[in-house]
Order: C-alpha cells, then structure tokens, then sequence
C-alpha cells in the first residue's frame, strides 16, 4: 500500500551557524521518525480495519475480525533506537465479541509488551561492547544523543551473546584462520592468571565477512584438541580446507583427522618480539637485556 506522510515542524534560529543547525537538526531527527512511525501504525492499522477478513491482531479469545476503534492516539509507549528515544501513541481496540480491550502498536510494530530497547538497538551496543569497555560504549552512544549507561551495554552484551551460534557452516567456503588473544593487551573474562590465552576459529564467508567458528580458553600450548573436535566432524563436508595460523605448532597437535588441510602461515611481529623476549627470560636472561626493540624486531621479519 502506498502511504502519504505530511510532518510539520518549527523552531526559532538566531544565526544561520553550522554548528548551530547540526544541533536543530540532531533535536528534529527524533521527533521526525517518531511522527513518521505513528503516521505509518495509523495508516497500517485503518487499512486492516477497512478490509474483510482476518486482521494481523487477535482477541485472547480467538476473535481476529470483529473490532471497533476505542482510540487512535492513546497513552505513549517508549521504545529506544539508534536514533534516539521515541515516545508512540497507543491505538486501543475492542473485540465485538467479548468486549476486551487491548493495545495493537507494539504487535503491529513486531515489539513484546514492556521491551524498552528494540533487538536492532541490543545489536549495536553489543558491538560496540564487543569493541571496547562498557563505559565507554555508553559514552559512545550518548555522544550520538542516545542516552544509556553502561549496564545497558552489558545486557545487550549478555542477551545477544546468548544467541550467536559457534560451528562450521557447510555453505560457506573452506577457507578458515586461526587466531589467539595473546599479546593484545585485552583483558579476557576468565582469564585471572598468566598461561592461558582465548582460542579463535573463523571461516571466510562467499561475501567476503567472516563467522566464528569456534572460541575457548586454554593454556598456550593446550586446549586445540577440545576446540576442533567439534568442528572437524562438520568440516568433513569439504574436500580440503585453508587453515592460516601464525605459526604456532600447537595448533596441528590438536588436529586428528584424515582431512586434507592445507596449510599456510602469516608472520606476526607482535609474536616475535614476545617470543624472543619470552625465550631469552626462560635462559635466566634479564627481560631488559633479552628484549628488543620494535625496530630491530621489524628488521628481523623483513630479513
């Protein structure tokens, strides 16, 4: 159905300054689509009543034809986008049938009752959590007007977290890339003392992203066995598989598989200066003696 939208909207400006207009337009860009959203629930919602048949709501009771209108612009819902926090009328409709009452915007909308931050929003602060702290999320997002604390960041986290599923995908390609969180400077969850390090799996997709195949906590040199045993079974689906690792011999020790994998491997300057300065502590050296510098190491990797 094709829909008209007509919004009107006024403010007083002193000077025509650039900074002075961003802000105007960052107020307008909430109040825009929420005008924009109860423009489009009222036309969705006349038309279904228009129309003959079954509508895309139901009475508790099974009714999902007879209704009348109780009101249109009812008492306001909150719901929290990427764009801001948006206040939306309630339209209330009454079943023919029972007499019962209920509100229609959140299912028109696709939204559970009392659900504040929408999934597209959970998404993107999980990112951004993924990506850096908490608190500095919540900092991020309220740069862009958009008004929460780090505890929400972290639900998001936790929430989306919950849904991502590990494994190999037999549609994609065979291209798959290990990876370690040694010597990034992240701090891991779990990790409360030195040895372990977090595991990464991933496989190339056909539209050039990648997916997490798998990812556990283990010692340096352990733990590859538990990670891939799972992986493998499903890997069998392809003739042979890339494997790129940075070089650690570890990783084949956990590979038990008549598979056919191709192996390649990437240099990583950040592995050599920790192993040399790693190697040479081992030999009771001093760590200010045995270290490197970056540039001595970055000529040692181009040599």
């Amino acid at each position: 159905m094709r829909i008209e939208i007509s919004i009107s909207y006024g403010f007083d400006m002193d000077k025509p300054g650039i900074k002075r207009i961003i802000q105007e337009f960052g107020r307008l860009i909430p109040c825009l689509l929420t005008e924009f959203i109860n423009q489009i629930l009222l036309s969705f919602a006349i038309h279904y009543f228009n129309r003959e048949g079954e509508k895309p709501f139901a009475c508790s009771y099974g009714n999902r034809e007879r209704f009348t209108w109780k009101t249109q612009h009812g008492k306001l819902t909150q719901i929290l986008t990427m764009l801001g926090r948006l206040k939306i009328h309630q339209m209330q409709v009454e079943c023919k049938d029972c007499g019962r009452r209920f509100l229609i915007t959140r299912e028109l909308l696709g939204i559970e009752p009392r659900i504040i931050i929408i999934p597209e929003t959970k998404k993107r602060f999980a990112s951004m959590g993924a990506l850096s702290t908490f608190r500095v999320s919540a900092k991020i997002a309220c740069l862009f007007g958009i008004i929460a604390d780090k505890m929400t960041v972290w639900r998001s986290v936790q929430e989306i977290g919950k849904t991502i599923e590990l494994g190999v995908d037999e549609n994609e390609t065979s291209h798959f890339e290990v990876s370690t969180g040694r010597d990034t400077g992240i701090p891991i969850v779990d990790i409360k003392k030195r040895g372990l390090e977090m595991k990464v799996i991933i496989q190339h997709k056909k539209d050039g992203k990648v997916r997490s195949a798998g990812l556990g906590i283990d010692r340096y040199d352990k733990g590859w066995e538990k990670l891939f045993k799972p992986l493998l079974k499903t890997a069998l689906c392809f003739k042979s598989i890339l494997l790129v690792t940075d070089g650690d011999t570890s990783i084949f020790k956990g590979i038990k598989t008549k598979l056919k994998i191709l192996h390649q491997r990437f240099l990583c300057i950040c592995r050599i200066n920790s192993s040399i300065v790693y190697g040479k502590t081992e030999s009771n050296v001093k760590r200010a003696n045995g270290s490197m510098s970056w540039a001595r190491c970055s000529a040692f990797a181009r040599s």
